[in-house]
């Protein structure tokens, strides 16, 4: 049963935010900001005031001090005090801990908030432990619909890292990631029964993984055959003579279509969009089951099989017997997307509204069709889009560098005719941003332009590459 005892949330305590504001707003005179900060002070004084006295009365590990802890938090924030903060709240956590047990739910919100304080202070390691904690926690509780979140926070921060940390535990990370892309498929089979469509968003997550690890296969400075190894042997071995081997000396390894073990990886993907398409069908939705096959379509596009195209002609009709006006099954496929697509949409609607929201159609030019910013996961692997983040990074204020790029999409899916183009008003980009840019474009792959069904070549497509900038 959830305790009574008052732990700190934001937004508890309103005085300290307003505080923040005025804070923090450059408007205000130097004044103005001398009169808040010695507010903020005196604030933290009234609270560490009765803090104190509270531990004279009950002692160190008494639940009545964790309000005057909740408002220190709340005035290190609005004093933008991240250390004050995470050392607040692990105090607030210890008694917590101390009152209710290790296991208490009551501790939730308090990781969350030091996730948020460590992230700001750039502690990547203390971040990963608290996501590991909070995955531990939600799965300690049986009627916690959140484990499954849990676990999908955990698997996209050890995505992040790969770029977030210069180090040598990139391979690690990418592991784990694997690891607990597998977990999450398991549970929600465990949750949702292994022919529920509810299984899809899991099932899609784990096919984006395996591309991911394709595409780390084949670029330079990635994986070698070891963690290849170690990360999903079903997926990267080749049968030969009732055999499995891998083969670790392939040519060639510049596109997924033309390297075996690449296509090997990325088979279980297609096998997953194939599983998708099935449950679907179980359901009888028929814009559904196009998209679905429009997925499948992806993954063959990008394993370099012909039947993408037939793929995409039947989800083109499905859509018309859906009673998808062909206009908007025209627009829709108009607009070349960079693949593979990082969300699975159920309908023409959902998916169009995605390429609304990251393509400019209405660039200065009409005849360039626009597709928007891409940032690269990591400049070592820039052909792949940077995964989606947990919730609590969407703030994190990164550096990044970028460059436009102009070039064709073939019938195919493939780019040709790169060429970079520098702003007017910025400096040339440098060289080794264009460098990547190039190579990067070089290797994407796009869902083709469709008319009636059938693909056709885009001329003047332009695409804002971005890395990041790492210290």
């Amino acid at each position: 049963m959830r305790s009574q005892f008052k732990v700190y949330s934001p937004g508890t305590y309103f005085w300290p935010l307003l505080l923040l504001l005025l804070y923090c707003n450059s408007s205000f005179s130097a004044d103005s900001k001398l009169a808040a900060s010695e507010q903020l002070l005196q604030q933290q004084q009234a609270y560490s005031s009765q803090l104190s006295d509270l531990e004279s009365l009950h002692g160190q590990y008494h639940p009545s001090l964790l309000e005057p802890l909740s408002g220190l938090v709340e005035v290190a924030q609005a004093m933008q005090n991240h250390d004050r903060v995470s050392n607040v709240l692990r105090r607030q956590l210890l008694i917590v801990r101390a009152v209710q047990g290790l296991q208490h739910i009551d501790q939730i919100p308090l990781i969350e908030a030091l996730i948020d304080s460590q992230i700001r202070l750039g502690n990547w390691q203390e971040v990963g432990d608290h996501f590991e904690h909070l995955r531990l926690l939600k799965a300690a509780d049986a009627d916690n619909d959140d484990q499954l979140q849990a676990i999908d926070d955990l698997l996209r921060w050890n995505l992040a890292r790969v770029y977030l940390e210069n180090s040598t535990n990139r391979e690690r990370y990418i592991v784990k990631a694997d690891d607990l892309s597998k977990q999450l498929v398991d549970l929600a089979e465990d949750k949702y029964g292994k022919h529920s469509p509810a299984l899809i968003p899991w099932l899609y997550e784990q096919a984006l993984q395996q591309y991911r690890l394709a595409e780390l296969w084949v670029s330079e400075n990635s994986l070698s055959a070891a963690s290849l190894e170690r990360l999903s042997q079903s997926n990267i071995r080749h049968r030969s003579n009732n055999s499995f081997y891998l083969n670790t000396n392939m040519v060639n390894r510049s596109l997924l279509s033309r390297d075996p073990v690449a296509v090997n990886i990325l088979r279980r993907g297609l096998n997953t969009m194939k599983r998708i398409h099935n449950l679907l069908e179980s359901t009888g939705d028929r814009q559904a089951q196009a998209m679905a096959l429009i997925y499948q379509g992806d993954f063959q596009l990008l394993m370099g099989f012909g039947s993408a195209q037939r793929s995409y002609r039947e989800a083109w009709q499905l859509l018309i017997e859906a009673g998808i006006d062909k206009q908007r099954i025209s627009l829709f496929f108009s607009h070349p997307v960079k693949l593979p697509v990082e969300s699975f949409f159920y309908n023409l609607e959902q998916a169009s509204t995605f390429q609304r929201r990251h393509n400019a159609y209405s660039a200065n030019t009409e005849n360039i069709e626009y597709l928007g910013e891409f940032t690269a996961w990591h400049k070592s692997i820039g052909s792949v889009r940077q995964p989606l983040v947990p919730a609590q990074m969407t703030d994190l204020d990164l550096h990044y560098q970028s460059v436009d790029v102009s070039f064709a999409i073939s019938r195919n899916g493939k780019t040709s005719s790169l060429k970079l183009i520098d702003a007017p008003e910025q400096n040339i980009a440098p060289a080794g941003l264009r460098r990547n840019a190039r190579q990067a474009v070089r290797k994407m792959l796009f869902r083709p332009h469709l008319v009636d069904g059938r693909s056709t070549k885009v001329e003047d497509v332009r695409i804002s590459y971005r890395e990041l900038v790492n210290d």
